[in-house]
């Protein structure tokens, strides 16, 4: 699902297998990707809760919207993923450098 795709990058997923491997993106290119997942939030729910992931899940999950989200083919692996970049340092790093340098939240 779409939606999937968006929390994904969100998180700092790229999910393209034809370059390198997540592990290998610099961070220019990790914080392109988080910028991208929030826009597409953004167009598909006409809210914006800034790069403020736990917000975006909860609008997912309670919005009064179906935006798909809870679709099994891809939610399991989206939630995990979530779960793990709402406490991953590395995340909130990027994050901050990407607020900072574009002045918006």
């Amino acid at each position: 699902m779409p939606v999937h795709i968006d929390m994904l990058e969100l998180c700092g997923v790229k999910l393209s297998r034809l370059e390198e491997d997540d592990e290998q993106l610099s961070d220019g290119a990790r914080i392109a990707i988080i910028r991208d997942g929030r826009a597409a939030l953004r167009r598909l729910t006409g809210v914006d809760f800034g790069y403020d992931i736990g917000q975006w899940e909860e609008c997912l999950l309670h919005g009064g919207e179906d935006f798909g989200y809870r679709h099994p083919y891809g939610y399991g692996q989206t939630a995990r993923k979530v779960q793990e970049t709402k406490s991953d340092p590395e995340h909130a790093r990027l994050v901050a450098a990407l607020i900072a340098k574009d002045g918006c939240g």
